[in-house]
């Protein structure tokens, strides 16, 4: 009789052994790979085998039945449920994690711990990659210099960039994840009832802001709970999909405050995929012209600042020739202001004051605590409106006829936020702390 090996020890054997970052047994496990069974199979090979109606795996030089694994059965979903990973057995989970799955233990091995080491914990969901991005922004150092060694328990530019090769790999793998079920795909069997209620219980007051989106709350809150522990609960159904396309879809309309701010909002019960109800198509029209005129009349109006603001200023200049008390580049202001840089990425390159004159800010002054003295455009003195690169910094002292298109970035954040709010906003309720309107 064939010997059996249980699903875990399977994959941490493999994943020991290096497998984790090879594309073919990435795709076998996580999907269902066809083809006839190899004469001369490569360790960890996985097969289908349809006669023993099961997956077999060639481990220790010899086939193997994988536990709980049947024919055409996907050997291993991404979110199934691992009891207990113990200590070890993914390199960066140093001690024992409860209740994780096989995704991410594969995520952790293959991303965390190739290009961070233990450096980065194991990470469980939500695994954010802006939270692991702002752990390399805040604690990254520059690779070392020629002559110098890497340390140990330290992260580098090198480890950044063996991350995001890493993440690249996952991109390019050929497969899909279960990521939705019916739930996701309708509303849940309540909503109609819980809709009821709510209009009947606010019916003298839909035409309150407040009430409004108290009612839309409560049906999206409703909509949470039905999700949740759904593969589609935070992965393809974040906040703001669910708080406008899925509540359109599925939960009512909403709200709609008509074209040019002369109509009261009103409320909408029906959803989309209830149908349209033919008194309120006049609002629902004048909702779609707002967003088509908002869509230019914003792009044009923060677009006009953009321009305004280059021409303003792209005359200035950032003077890198001139210098005083023998420091190139340097006006000779005695004025900076006090800032505080702990951990602040975006001060490195800029000058504070040491001794009185001028030092470039590097990673390692990042871990001061303490207020440094910074040079700032503020209190420049090179010749007319220029700067000088000491009190600009180095990254812009690169490209000394950057200013004018620098300066834009003002206007163009007016932009992102002003497009931000024509597109997909909703009412929301918003708990004011006590007492902090006193």
């Amino acid at each position: 009789m064939m010997e059996t090996i249980s699903k875990y020890d399977y994959f941490i054997k493999s994943i020991k052994e290096g497998q984790h970052l090879y594309r073919d047994w990435i795709i076998s496990i996580f999907t269902v790979v066809f083809g006839e069974k190899s004469s001369s199979p490569k360790p960890f090979d996985l097969y289908h085998n349809e006669s023993g109606n099961c997956v077999e795996v060639f481990v220790d030089d010899k086939w193997m039945k994988l536990d709980n694994v049947k024919y055409l059965e996907i050997p291993y979903i991404y979110h199934e449920v691992v009891p207990l990973l113990k200590a070890g057995d993914i390199g960066n989970a140093l001690e024992d994690v409860k209740n994780t799955t096989w995704g991410e233990m594969f995520f952790n091995q293959r991303v965390l711990y190739y290009s961070a080491g233990t450096y980065i914990g194991y990470m469980q969901d939500p695994i954010s990659l802006k939270k692991i991005g702002s752990i390399f922004a805040k604690e990254m150092l520059d690779n070392p210099k020629p002559g110098q060694q890497y340390e140990d328990g330290k992260l580098y530019v090198r480890d950044l960039q063996k991350f995001g090769q890493a993440i690249q790999d996952l991109g390019n793998y050929e497969f899909f994840v279960p990521s939705v079920d019916k739930r996701g795909l309708s509303a849940p069997p309540n909503n109609e009832t819980l809709k009821n209620e709510l209009f009947e219980k606010y019916k003298d007051q839909l035409g309150d802001t407040v009430i409004q989106a108290k009612i839309q709350d409560e049906l999206v809150n409703n909509y949470k709970e039905y999700i949740k522990g759904t593969p589609a609960e935070g992965f393809i159904y974040k906040n703001k999909s669910i708080n406008t396309a899925i509540k359109r879809m599925f939960l009512l309309h909403g709200v709609e405050s008509g074209f040019g701010g002369v109509q009261k909002p009103i409320i909408i019960k029906k959803s989309l995929d209830q149908g349209m109800d033919t008194k309120e198509f006049p609002m629902l029209m004048n909702g779609l012209r707002n967003g088509a005129y908002s869509r230019g009349a914003l792009t044009q109006l923060a677009g006009a600042g953009v321009n305004l603001l280059n021409r303003m200023f792209q005359n200035i200049l950032i003077d890198v020739d001139t210098s005083k008390d023998g420091v190139k580049g340097f006006c000779g202001t005695k004025d900076t202001v006090e800032m505080v840089i702990t951990n602040n990425t975006s001060f490195i390159g800029r000058y504070m004051k040491v001794n009185g004159l001028p030092k470039v800010i590097e990673s390692t002054d990042l871990s001061r605590t303490t207020p440094v003295d910074l040079y700032t455009p503020l209190w420049c003195k090179a010749s007319g409106n220029d700067v000088c690169s000491k009190c600009i910094g180095d990254n812009l002292s690169k490209y000394p006829k950057s200013m004018g298109t620098v300066i834009t970035k003002i206007a163009s954040t007016m932009m992102d936020k002003m497009m931000g709010s024509a597109h997909a906003k909703e009412q929301v309720l918003v708990k004011i702390p006590e007492g902090w309107l006193k």
